[in-house]
């Protein structure tokens, strides 16, 4: 596959590179007991972790979601609310959902977690499982909510890297079932640590739930906890 037809690894900050020991003015050639003793730059733990700040690349025809990105990353101004949650998608139309929903959830934008409906005029929507978790990094969380009407869609959005397991990507739109739930799993992929925040809303509810989950290293004493 062509390398434009794929959706990049993508970073949420640019962390500096340590810069290289700098020798000493002059002629003389730089002492070595002198430099090891001089103050160098400590890593942080993050810098010491693989990848930090980024999430692994996905074929760009994994599944129609990643297809409607890669669509989007051709042309971003004719469709930037498929690439950020700070570009408002077109209001909810129930009408035209019921009549096709599979083409709403084909589509991804992230922005949708912000377009429940008002106080009073529906439903709310509630948690189905706690809203703090933990996962270890290479594995998988399910995150569930309940109160919506069955069919209906519900929208989860990271805003701290990780992927959702139903799409590889870091937003995704799924039906609530029968029993009025709607769930997802969150990944918590390379490069993704500590505290991963998750908004979860309807356009068939109001309200909305805010998911933590606290992704932690192989092997890390606390992960049991």
């Amino acid at each position: 596959m062509p390398e434009s037809d794929s959706v990049p690894a993508t970073s949420s900050a640019v962390t500096p590179e340590l810069a290289a020991p700098v020798e000493p003015a002059g002629d003389a050639p730089a002492d070595p007991a002198a430099a090891a003793d001089a103050e160098t730059p400590v890593a942080t733990d993050e810098q010491d972790i693989p990848n930090y700040g980024t999430t692994p690349g996905v074929p760009g025809d994994a599944n129609p979601n990643v297809a409607s990105v890669v669509e989007a990353l051709a042309n971003p101004a004719a469709h930037p609310e498929r690439l950020s949650p700070m570009h408002a998608p077109a209001p909810f139309n129930a009408e035209a959902y019921l009549s096709n929903p599979q083409a709403y959830l084909d589509v991804v934008e992230p922005g949708r977690v912000f377009q429940a409906a008002q106080p009073g005029e529906a439903p709310r929507l509630r948690p189905a499982v706690a809203e703090r978790q933990r996962v270890v990094q290479g594995e998988q969380v399910a995150l569930s909510v309940k109160g919506v009407p069955s069919g209906m869609p519900v929208t989860f959005t990271s805003f701290d890297l990780g992927v959702f397991a139903e799409n590889r990507l870091t937003s995704v739109t799924v039906p609530a079932d029968d029993r009025g739930l709607a769930t997802v799993h969150l990944e918590g992929t390379p490069g993704t640590i500590a505290d991963v925040g998750i908004l979860a809303a309807s356009p068939a509810t109001s309200g909305h739930i805010r998911f933590i989950v606290e992704v932690v290293l192989p092997g890390d004493p606390e992960q049991g906890g």
